[in-house]
């Protein structure tokens, strides 16, 4: 059955003692918003319930019988449960299945299925669920966090339901995000430059985020029109007609603010949340034809952002537009043009296409998005960093972000570069991608997005509509977040005629390695002679024994963690 078809099912996550197995009250922080009642944190005691909602329900009367099967993210059956030993309600539209966990560790870490196979006199009915458990987050001190993640805009028009709301936050928190992204229209507050910005929604956002500890970078961008430099029918040099431009017969040019009417702005927006919000990302995607802006004019407004930036908050970061694609050359050309004192972190979204895998180029694949390797791209903007000149207020090195990345599961329509994968490739994907990340350098890394949307799945997590199901990068994401956040060095070794990837990460006294193969049939021969802890990608555990004074681990796309105090040989 593919995905859509599970998400018809909506998880619902109860905490309720033994005595009250058919109460229907919701844990607290989940009161109000219907959503992430399919996650399960093991530090909460739990029973879970499946909601079906279905019109073969009414037409099959009341159900006596029902099994549940409970497989892992390798599909693998890890509990099967009956009609005896569960319960069920059904009223007019909807059917509950309620499963008795005692403790939550009657589960373990991890990502599951869930098939409900209904018994009536009619056909049988079948129906899916996903879930997952996720482990307790690792400790960190937010500002040196590495995992960070994007979310949708924070300035949203008043008829909108804001996303940023409280159990998103407590969500955030407890799957182990430390910082996030949201993008920050400012046409959407400020309607002309005579009226005040409306902050309502910028201060409950950064007031719920920060009090989870979850630092916030807004993305300013999306200038209102009274505040262009260059107005509606009126040519720039270099510029074409707007009746070619209404056409897209171009490929950068869309309108720039004026000087005073944007430093004015960012000044508001600093001065307002000074000491709250430590990041500020200028404009988004400005090479691309949907945001961009010539390298000249994107390197006077980083210089406009950044010195009003640090007059009033000399501790803020101010961050690079983001670009599309690996092109480091563009954002190299605004630097030469004038740009590169102004920014304290370079920030690019290295997006590949679904074929262009991150460990290899793909010759027939566009410039940035995947005709280098994932591992060359990174590099590249490293290796642009340290060229480049010392920053003007700090002295030090530019830092290098990946402030969006991602791999949709059911694509965007007439785009190629976001054709749908599964969601286990994503996964896949996405925890290769952090990894290769670390052992490059990059010091902070944001994948795009949390929740999917219907414009395309790149969500760890799935729709608002659907209830926001875990897809397995949610819990690959926890995963690889409580094994390598606070990483103090990671190297990565390549084996096997290209094939075979290891990264040695260091954290404390541990020594944390991740593996995985490229090609099928691999096998990781470890010299050992004691019994070694592994846990995959969606945080299930399991353990190698040695036998003859080595341990053998069968290797896939899907990374494989070993925690081990000393050194391992591999062969």
């Amino acid at each position: 059955m593919n995905y859509f078809n599970r998400l018809l099912f909506v998880f619902c996550v109860m905490f309720l003692p033994a005595a009250s197995l058919h109460s229907q009250d919701a844990e607290p922080w989940r009161e109000g918003i219907g959503l992430y009642r399919n996650i399960l944190f093991v530090d909460e005691q739990q029973s879970v319930r499946v909601k079906v909602t279905t019109k073969q329900i009414k037409e099959s009367g009341n159900p006596k019988q029902w099994q549940l099967f409970i497989r892992d993210f390798f599909h693998n059956e890890v509990m099967s449960l009956t009609s005896a030993q569960t319960s069920m309600s059904v009223d007019d539209n909807n059917m509950w299945v309620t499963i008795i966990i005692p403790r939550v560790h009657a589960l373990p870490s991890g990502w599951y299925n869930c098939e409900l196979i209904v018994k009536t006199a009619n056909p049988d009915i079948t129906n899916t669920a996903d879930f997952c458990v996720v482990p307790r987050r690792f400790q960190i001190n937010p500002a040196d966090a590495y995992f960070a993640i994007g979310l949708v805009p924070m300035s949203v028009p008043k008829h909108r339901q804001p996303f940023i709301r409280e159990p998103v936050a407590i969500m955030l928190e407890k799957l182990g995000v430390h910082a996030c992204k949201a993008f920050y229209y400012w046409k959407d507050v400020q309607a002309a430059a005579d009226t005040p910005i409306d902050f309502s929604e910028g201060d409950r956002a950064s007031t719920i985020l920060t009090g989870h500890s979850i630092l916030l970078m807004p993305t300013l961008e999306d200038y209102p029109q009274w505040s262009w430099a260059w107005k509606k029918g009126e040519l720039r040099p270099g510029q074409i007609p707007e009746s070619d431009w209404a056409k897209k017969k171009f490929t950068i040019g869309m309108p720039q603010p004026d000087e005073a009417s944007y430093r004015a702005f960012v000044a508001k927006m600093v001065t307002r949340y000074k000491g709250k919000i430590p990041y500020w990302e200028i404009g988004n995607e400005v090479n691309s034809v949907h945001h961009g802006c010539s390298e000249t004019e994107y390197a006077n407004l980083l210089r406009w952002a950044y010195e009003t930036i640090k007059k009033i908050d000399p501790k803020a970061l101010v961050v690079s537009s983001g670009l599309t694609g690996a092109k480091e050359s563009w954002i190299k050309t605004v630097f030469d043009a004038g740009g590169g004192p102004f920014c304290d972190v370079i920030a690019f979204h290295p997006y590949r296409y679904p074929d262009a895998i991150p460990e290899k180029a793909n010759t027939e694949r566009a410039e940035g998005y995947g005709l280098r390797s994932f591992i060359d791209d990174c590099r590249a903007f490293k290796d642009l960093a340290d060229k480049m000149p010392p920053r003007t207020i700090s002295g030090k090195k530019p830092l290098v972000w990946i402030t969006e990345v991602g791999y949709s599961t059911w694509g965007l329509k007439g785009m190629a570069l976001h054709t749908s994968v599964t969601p286990e490739i994503q996964a896949a994907y996405m925890v290769r991608m952090l990894l290769l990340g670390q052992a490059c350098g990059i010091d902070k890394f944001f994948w795009w997005r949390i929740e999917s949307t219907s414009g395309g799945g790149m969500g760890i997590l799935g729709s608002v509509e659907d209830e926001c199901q875990p897809k397995p990068a949610f819990a690959a994401f926890a995963t690889a977040s409580r094994l390598t956040e606070g990483f103090t060095s990671s190297e990565l070794e390549v084996l096997c005629d290209q094939t075979v990837y290891v990264c040695r990460i260091k954290r404390g006294k541990d020594t944390i390695y991740a593996l995985w193969a490229i090609a099928p049939g691999k096998t990781a021969i470890i010299k050992n002679t004691v019994s070694i802890t592994g846990i995959t990608i969606t945080g299930s555990k399991f353990t190698v024994e040695p036998k003859q004074g080595e341990c053998r681990i069968g290797l896939s796309d899907f990374p494989v963690f070993l925690i081990n105090p000393q050194p391992l040989i591999f062969q």
